[in-house]
């Protein structure tokens, strides 16, 4: 009897050390930790335009879904990160009015537009108005170092049609805009190099993209390369592109979805969704939030040296799209704003790619 007791508790000994140490290697610990920063002062908002100049980031215009009237908003503002919190400060307004070519023009507020950076000086274009119902092509110059009242100035528009939530990266001293819903209603795939230093009238030349076409997709870039992922056609766009600064040639990379007999891609069909944040840091991109599914709080690293995607610590804040990103020169990262259901939003969260998730910040 006292034999069999002590095989029972061998036994049961040895199964409790097996069954931790199995739960302990089939456990994946996801790094990453979200921390608050500062509220935007300017208020709730979604479908805003953002860039980064340096290590300062730039947001304004959008949409405020919980006012009733004056929804389109036109407030400009920079946020400087600092220790704790960062701080917002006003900048001069995105223009009502504007001379361009020698005319006073009328300059309408949007939201789901483009924007983008070029060295030291910021650009803002294309989007929708809500009250003119107005699918806009015009583009604008921002420059923080001008004098108050003459830091916006007009380029080049885009050529073709008016559209909203089309994509937008700078690398090399240019900028490349493309896809989005056009004002006849189609979701287009075309693409254009934008030359700040050409002439006017010859800053947008057309270039070839073999990707799908898409609304609301996302890009990061890294060094001289940019990526385009996610956004949506009649489904959820799952093609993964990459384009050379160097080369001016766009490469199509490994497709975002379960195809291979091996497990590294298994969760993959969780990577894809529309109006994500597409950011970067440390020779890494990540995409993070958006809408259209279950696991749109997921957030991705993309690493260039493997063509793999890796999952991190899901957003920690409310569940959103439509939200604005920075990735700053220091390899600090940001999302602030957004739309989570029904509601726009102006909290700011940093991303802390590989730090271990804590649970009081």
């Amino acid at each position: 009897m006292k034999n069999r007791t002590w095989l029972i508790l061998l036994f049961t000994i040895v199964f409790s050390l097996t069954y931790t140490s199995c739960s302990q290697n089939d456990a994946t610990v996801l790094l990453g930790n979200w921390t608050v920063s500062s509220q935007l002062e300017g208020g709730n908002r979604n479908g805003a335009f953002g860039f980064t100049i340096g290590n300062t980031g730039y947001l304004g215009g959008g949409y405020n879904a919980q006012k009733y009237n004056n929804r389109m908003l036109t407030d400009f503002w920079s946020y400087t990160p600092n220790e704790d919190y960062g701080s917002w400060t006003k900048m001069d307004s995105f223009p009502k009015r504007l001379n361009i070519n020698g005319k006073d023009s009328i300059v309408e507020a949007r939201f789901h537009a483009v924007s983008f950076s070029i060295g030291n000086v910021g650009f803002v274009g294309t989007g929708f108005n809500e009250y003119s119902r107005h699918y806009m092509n015009d583009f604008y110059r921002f420059d923080p170092s001008a004098a108050p009242g003459n830091q916006w100035s007009a380029v080049d528009p885009l050529p073709g049609l008016g559209r909203y939530g089309a994509i937008a990266f700078s690398v090399k001293g240019k900028a490349y805009v493309g896809c989005g819903m056009g004002s006849d209603g189609v979701i287009k795939k075309d693409f254009y190099q934008f030359n700040p230093d050409a002439a006017s009238g010859s800053q947008w030349t057309s270039i070839s993209f073999g990707g799908d076409s898409r609304l609301f997709g996302s890009t990061f870039v890294i060094g001289d390369n940019a990526y385009i992922v996610a956004g949506q056609n009649s489904l959820f766009n799952f093609d993964f592109w990459v384009f050379d600064g160097n080369t001016e040639r766009f490469r199509k990379l490994r497709d975002i979805k379960p195809i291979s007999t091996l497990s590294y891609d298994d969760d993959y069909a969780s990577i894809r969704r529309c109006s994500a944040n597409g950011l970067s840091a440390n020779g890494k991109g990540y995409l993070a939030g958006g809408s259209g599914t279950s696991e749109s709080n997921s957030v991705w690293e993309y690493d260039p040296q493997t063509d793999l995607w890796y999952k991190k610590i899901g957003f920690e804040g409310a569940t959103r799209s439509e939200a604005v990103s920075f990735s700053m020169a220091n390899g600090r990262m940001f999302v602030t704003t957004g739309l989570s259901s029904t509601n726009s939003l102006d909290d700011t969260w940093e991303f802390f790619p590989n730090a271990i998730y804590d649970p009081n910040y």
